[in-house]
């Protein structure tokens, strides 16, 4: 068994952690394979038997050249967001979509994500990013920081800076930005997942992978 593991996510290197020697974790900020002609080719140079497609659920371009590898296709993909009761969330395709007061003070979390939408918006966003978006809003304050964040540095963002609204993708998994909306009645914009291509198999942890390729 030889396992191609095209990451980016936590998901990944767990399981990169449990296959050990049998898997190689290429990670989406690192690997370059060129296109889809690049996947396949590096497949056929290693003898990669699988690739296990657990990038982020906004990475589009990947999921499809691995469609065209020749080889079988996991997806490991965690399960979205699920509100609970008394939850204000609201699910827009883009971020041009979501609905925001003027006098809004909105939580911005969705990295270079079609920042450019809110150019002229006047409400006021704290944007926090990997990198410098390429616009942003006339009325913010940038964080450059990398995650996992925890709960208590997320409730203090939201009282600092008295905001009002949150706007995230619907990337799943823990997340405590989620929880101190929730916690701090916060208005939520989730922008909905891009559709991928269909795969076989599909799995929502490391272990149900492992167990899929142990078959």
């Amino acid at each position: 068994m030889a396992v191609l593991i095209l990451g980016g996510t936590q998901e990944a290197r767990e399981l990169k952690a449990l296959l050990g020697d049998d898997a190689i974790l290429a990670l989406a900020r690192t690997t370059r394979f060129g296109g889809a002609e690049g996947l396949a080719a590096y497949v056929e140079q290693h003898g990669i038997t699988t690739i296990v497609d657990a990038t982020h659920p906004f990475a589009t371009r990947i999921s499809a050249n691995a469609q065209h590898a020749g080889v079988r296709v996991i997806r490991l993909e965690r399960p979205g967001f699920v509100p609970e009761p008394g939850d204000d969330w609201t699910y827009v395709d883009t971020l041009a979509h979501a609905e925001l007061p003027a006098d809004a003070r909105v939580f911005l979390t969705t990295g270079h994500h079609e920042v450019e939408a809110l150019d002229a918006h006047p409400a006021f966003f704290l944007v926090r990013a990997l990198n410098p978006p390429p616009t942003l809003p006339p009325h913010h304050e940038l964080i450059l920081a990398k995650g996992p964040f925890d709960l208590s540095t997320e409730l203090a963002l939201i009282e600092r800076h008295q905001l009002t609204h949150l706007v995230t993708k619907d990337s799943g998994g823990p997340d405590a930005k989620l929880q101190a909306a929730r916690a701090k009645s916060l208005r939520v914009v989730l922008i909905r997942r891009p559709l991928k291509p269909p795969v076989a198999t599909t799995a929502e942890t490391p272990e149900a992978v492992s167990l899929l390729l142990s078959d």
